[in-house]
């Protein structure tokens, strides 16, 4: 039984995602899924990504490729196809793991089984920043009541998804964040495993403009204050299409779920 299901979107930043998939190479975990996410990007780029990926010593029972979606879209498909793992993580293209031979999902695993988490996260750090000092912020904004995860890396359990479902669709920045709000609001617990980071590679890069960035905010920002006592599982628009489901875990070392 393969516990990890891991989840991360190229953005056709394929160098930072190459950076990213160096470091689980050198974490030497094992017992995870990889699946591999093109959210818009270049079929050259795309091309360059998989043949750099062979050069990896990456140890994933089964590699997975979905194809070109919206970001709240492709994370959700990947969110159906995990649904049975036990833990599934969200991880951006932008984290490189900095620690050799410390096998990091088992890191969070390990936290989340002692501590009772139901979502747990690594903090990504900025170039400059100390971890402490992104630890006491951290503990900060929890004490004020406005306690989130940030959500470069995060695991979610399966307690958790069966109780919290997908994220919300309609969101193209700050989904992670609401499926934070929507998990605490269900009496779930959420947390970072302490002393242990990522280094966040994609640090003051922006990807789209900032007219973009504003409206994405500003969009998030409305349907959390509508909705904000919403409590209940928020469906995907994949869940019932069998379409788009992988059938089979281990039956295939590539499958391209959309073309």
């Amino acid at each position: 039984m393969v516990d990890y299901a891991l989840g991360i979107l190229i953005r056709d930043r394929w160098e930072m995602t190459l950076a990213t998939l160096q470091g689980l190479a050198n974490s030497k975990q094992d017992n995870y899924d990889l699946f591999i996410i093109d959210n818009g990007s270049s079929k050259e780029n795309v091309d360059k990504l998989k043949k750099s990926i062979d050069d990896l010593d990456l140890n994933p029972v089964s590699t997975f490729f979905i194809h070109d979606l919206p970001i709240s879209k492709a994370w959700n498909l990947f969110l159906v196809n995990a649904k049975h793992y036990d833990y599934r993580i969200k991880l951006d293209n932008d984290l490189e793991i900095v620690d050799e031979n410390t096998k990091f999902l088992d890191v969070m695993r390990e936290y989340s089984d002692q501590h009772g988490i139901d979502l747990t996260a690594i903090i990504p750090l900025n170039p400059g920043i100390p971890f402490h000092i992104m630890w006491i912020e951290a503990c900060r904004v929890k004490q004020n009541g406005m306690s989130y995860l940030h959500g470069g890396c995060m695991m979610i359990t399966k307690k958790c998804f069966d109780k919290i479902g997908y994220f919300d669709e309609r969101l193209n920045r700050r989904m992670d964040i609401e499926y934070s709000h929507r998990t605490l609001r269900n009496e779930m617990k959420i947390g970072y495993p302490p002393n242990y980071w990522l280094k966040h590679l994609g640090a003051n890069k922006n990807t789209v403009g900032r007219s973009e960035a504003v409206r994405r905010y500003e969009e998030a920002l409305r349907i959390s204050k509508e909705e904000g006592n919403m409590t209940g599982r928020v469906s995907s628009m994949w869940e019932t299409d069998a379409k788009y489901r992988i059938k089979s875990q281990a039956d295939t070392s590539e499958h391209w779920v959309r073309s």
